[in-house]
């Protein structure tokens, strides 16, 4: 198959240690961005939410910008400025037309090495970031994750919500920001990623002249250590919705491992972003028991993590539950048959192409992969491999790692919690 994904990638690594990767391509739009290897799980218990705290904090001031004038650098050439926080990465970046690629580079330096976080500045920030954490409790099919991986991580950081909690966010100090960002924002501990038409010897030069006398501190700061096995559990909480929410989950291999390939095409099956999904099939098309059900595989660098999430009516809530099992339980049972499998590796190519034209989807994959794996995100070796699997891979990692005997359960219900208990199955 001739994919023509147009996937030219170029590397560098500064002095400091800061690596570098671009995607070229043939468009007047340009992205780049800093990834640093930070995120929620690298903060102590008293820190949650710090992460994401300092990502905010970064945009209050630098020694020679206001807030404002940190708003209206990008905004005033048509450019946009961001940034995000997960588990394992804060990333900082900016979308321009080409011509503006230094300004969008010395801005993210000034944001990264030179913000002042002054306290009243921060202590706007804190209500800002508290108001964005009460929107998501409002939100039972945003929250139920942020609850279900705080259970399923239990006593270990993966465990932290990513925006921290009441308590914390309040607790933090322009001390606090800047010991973090001690800790993790040195040049080694960071990829600079772009894509766009700019010539690669132009960024090398210019990411050298604005990063490249940066020094690279080497702060000690904790390994990362691998979170313990957890036994499978079955939590219910009453809440006041109309709708019942019901997340189930099971441990994976973590992002490196190769059955995560297996793994991606699993998901797609099971519940991906196809309307001829299984769990679709099952629980909305055939039955008419959901508007929407979905799974999702979230790898980390030491663990990955299979969900299934779906909400229904209290009275439809048994029934739900029993045929996403037996779905499941069907992929593990029955091998697929050769068509079946040859119809599903056209669908997710199709679907990597058609998401290759988005642009953004190829530079923060890029951006991740290169932080982590010192490896660029290639479409084409992604779908190379996924074409290379076979009947027998497939089935083997469905019964080493779906089987519902493994799963855990959260459940949010308008009805008696000990009433809801009695119909989770337990194969």
């Amino acid at each position: 198959m001739n994919l023509e994904l147009d996937e030219r990638f170029f590397t560098h690594t500064l002095t400091n240690g800061l690596r570098i990767i671009h995607a070229h391509q043939n468009s007047p739009v340009g992205y780049c961005g800093v990834a640093i290897n930070a995120g929620s799980r690298d903060e102590t218990d008293d820190e949650n939410g710090l992460a994401h705290f300092v990502e905010h904090a970064i945009f209050k001031g630098t020694e020679k910008r206001k807030p404002w004038h940190i708003i209206q650098r990008m905004d005033t050439v048509g450019g946009e400025l961001n940034a995000f926080t997960t588990k394992e990465e804060t990333t900082i970046h900016c979308t321009f037309t080409t011509e503006h690629f230094e300004r969008a580079l010395e801005l993210i330096t000034d944001l990264l090495f030179h913000s002042t976080f002054p306290q009243k500045e921060l202590e706007k920030e804190q209500g800002v970031v508290h108001d964005e954490f009460k929107s998501i409790e409002d939100m039972p099919d945003d929250y139920i994750f942020d609850h279900f991986e705080d259970l399923f991580f239990h006593g270990h950081p993966l465990g932290h919500n990513i925006l921290g909690n009441d308590n914390s966010i309040y607790n933090f100090t322009p001390e606090h920001v800047r010991f973090f960002i001690q800790r993790y924002y040195h040049p080694s501990n960071m990829v600079f990623f772009s894509s766009g038409s700019v010539s690669f010897d132009r960024i090398v030069t210019l990411t050298e002249r604005y990063l490249g006398n940066i020094p690279d501190t080497h702060s000690p700061h904790s390994t990362r250590v691998p979170p313990p096995q957890q036994k499978p559990f079955d939590k219910v909480f009453r809440r006041d919705y109309r709708q019942t929410h019901v997340l189930i989950g099971t441990r994976t291999p973590h992002a490196g491992d190769d059955h995560r390939f297996p793994l991606i095409l699993l998901n797609y099956i099971l519940g991906g972003p196809c309307m001829n999904s299984r769990l679709n099939v099952a629980l909305r098309e055939r039955k008419g028991l959901v508007y929407a059900v979905e799974s999702y595989l979230n790898t980390f660098t030491d663990v990955g993590l299979f969900t299934v999430y779906f909400d229904t009516s209290p009275a439809n809530l048994a029934l739900a539950l029993h045929l996403v099992h037996v779905t499941v339980d069907e992929l593990c049972q029955s091998p697929l048959s050769p068509s079946t499998l040859s119809a599903i590796k056209k669908q997710i190519t199709g679907q990597t192409i058609i998401a290759a034209e988005q642009k953004t989807n190829l530079f923060f994959s890029l951006g991740k992969e290169y932080l982590h794996h010192n490896c660029p995100y290639s479409n084409t070796r992604f779908i190379e491999r996924l074409c290379d699997l076979t009947v027998a891979e497939i089935q083997e990692t469905a019964c080493s790692f779906l089987s519902p005997t493994g799963f855990s359960t959260l459940i949010y219900t308008p009805d008696s919690p000990s009433k809801v208990r009695k119909v989770i199955p337990h194969p």
